[in-house]
């Protein structure tokens, strides 16, 4: 074998070079064994870096021993064991005083890498596996027993794996320790502010708790199923009685089974409020009282005097309103009840002749004669038939009664008349003609009026000592004559009937 045709030839021909320059030794060129003839480098391992030896054996004598990788020296000395801690070809160089002696060369192959690559995370629910990856090798063996390079467990413990490389090398890696969770189940409830019965118009705020919603737990609020919020909260206006609330929680806690959990639904019960009004007079007359009164019946009420009961008793004109709460905590307020005071005409009598009158302006008017009531007298006029105290009492158009002063009346009648002048009605009571006599010629008026003071014929300077006259064609009924004699006036009654 020429040794300058080799990498090991041409180290050991530079060796003998530096060798006879350094140490002043002649070295026989082209031989590789001069000075130990049995010199050989062998492996005492695995021939893998990290767990291999390489051993020099057969040597006789020796100065100096230089190891190389490849042309690289790695180590100087005279141990003749070498323990590569990297791949490469490695040789040595045997030095004496003479000469040098080179090794064959030997390989020394790469330890394989052994970390294991987890996709995801190794702490899994249960029924989820996960993948681990080996790095590229030559074969590979798992602690479970499995020998392709990935493999998917679902079973929690730790995990290793041993990697051999073309070269028989191998390497273990670490364990990766998979961790089976326990699996939590999400609950939502709810709840409000105001329970499931409430007074309508209220407005109620829901709430929703949740166990095992994880960090970031999603609400959905459905109000009749239709989706209305999506936060921890869920203000409800203008709830109707029947309605339904609930909310569904989406958890995103680890081993959320399932992710998805709904509430009870709270079925609202809405009651109506009162229908509040207040009855009683609008009109508050001149010297009464009046009595308003809430509606319907209620568990309080507040007027807006301060008074607390269902009716109060008014003496003064104003605005009034009430509230009412029923037995359910609902309430209503009434608009509110004007209360007038009209200033009441105050009925007075007027006399002329023996007929009375008032100009009080009513819806009734009723007559009293010493205190008792006259049949029929219901209107403003009415004849006074015998003398006495009278009295007419009013009621107008709101409701108001008014009652005169008792007025001290001195009738003179048919027969005060005919004392001055002899005169006389007949017939009375007739149907309508009728005469009237005087028993002298001196001037007077006459006047016919119907009960209710209207002119129904009027004649004056009458000097005839008879006068015919003829009123068929007025409703039956009581008529007065009126006579004005000498700056005197007296009426008498006159009855027509058919």
């Amino acid at each position: 074998m020429n040794l300058l045709s080799t990498p090991a030839g041409l180290r050991a021909v530079t060796i003998r070079f530096l060798a006879t320059m350094l140490l002043g030794v002649a070295i026989a060129s082209g031989a590789s064994a001069q000075c130990n003839p049995n010199l050989t480098l062998t492996h005492s391992g695995t021939s893998c870096a990290g767990t291999d030896t390489l051993l020099l054996t057969g040597i006789d004598s020796l100065v100096q021993i230089t190891w190389y990788d490849d042309t690289t020296v790695v180590s100087t000395g005279t141990d003749s064991v070498y323990v590569p801690t990297q791949a490469g070809i490695y040789h040595a160089v045997v030095a004496t005083s003479t000469c040098a002696d080179t090794t064959t060369a030997l390989t020394v192959a790469a330890i394989p890498s052994a970390t294991i690559t987890v996709q995801g995370s190794l702490s899994r629910c249960p029924g989820d596996s996960v993948r681990l990856t080996a790095p590229t090798g030559n074969t590979y063996l798992w602690s479970n027993g499995d020998t392709t390079r990935i493999i998917y467990t679902h079973v929690a413990g730790p995990y290793n794996v041993t990697v051999t490389n073309a070269a028989g090398c191998t390497a273990v890696s670490g364990n990766d320790t998979m961790v089976i969770l326990t699996p939590v189940q999400p609950d939502v409830t709810i709840s409000s502010d105001a329970g499931d019965t409430i007074c309508m118009n209220t407005q109620v705020t829901f709430y929703a708790q949740s166990v095992n919603g994880g960090s970031n737990p999603q609400y959905q609020w459905k109000r009749n199923g239709a989706n209305v919020s999506n936060t921890p909260t869920y203000i409800g206006t203008l709830l109707h009685d029947g309605e339904v609330i609930w909310c569904v929680l989406t958890s995103n806690a680890a081993c959320a089974t399932p992710r998805r959990d709904t509430s009870v639904a709270i079925t609202m019960t809405v009651l109506a409020n009162p229908s509040v009004s207040i009855s009683g007079s609008d009109v508050l007359c001149t010297g009464d009282t009046t009595t308003l009164t809430a509606q319907p019946a209620g568990s309080s009420y507040l007027w807006s005097t301060g008074a607390t009961t269902a009716s109060v008793q008014l003496a003064a004109a104003g605005s009034y309103s009430v509230t009412v709460t029923d037995a359910y905590g609902c309430s209503a307020g009434t608009a509110p009840h004007v209360l007038t005071a009209p200033s009441a005409q105050q009925a007075a009598i007027t006399q002329n002749g023996d007929t009375l009158s008032t100009a009080a302006t009513a819806q009734f008017y009723q007559w009293y004669y010493d205190g008792t009531v006259i049949a029929g007298a219901t209107g403003p006029v009415t004849p006074a038939t015998a003398s006495g105290f009278y009295q007419v009492a009013t009621i107008d158009s709101n409701g108001c009664r008014s009652t005169s002063a008792a007025v001290a009346i001195a009738v003179s009648g048919v027969a005060d008349i005919a004392a001055i002048s002899g005169m006389q009605v007949y017939p009375n009571p007739g149907n309508g003609t009728f005469a009237i006599t005087w028993t002298d010629g001196t001037s007077r008026s006459v006047d016919i009026t119907d009960a209710m003071g209207r002119i129904i014929l009027a004649e004056d300077n009458i000097t005839d000592r008879r006068r015919q006259y003829d009123l068929s064609g007025v409703a039956a009924g009581c008529y007065y004559i009126h006579v004005t004699q000498s700056s005197q006036s007296r009426t008498a009654k006159l009855v027509i009937a058919r």
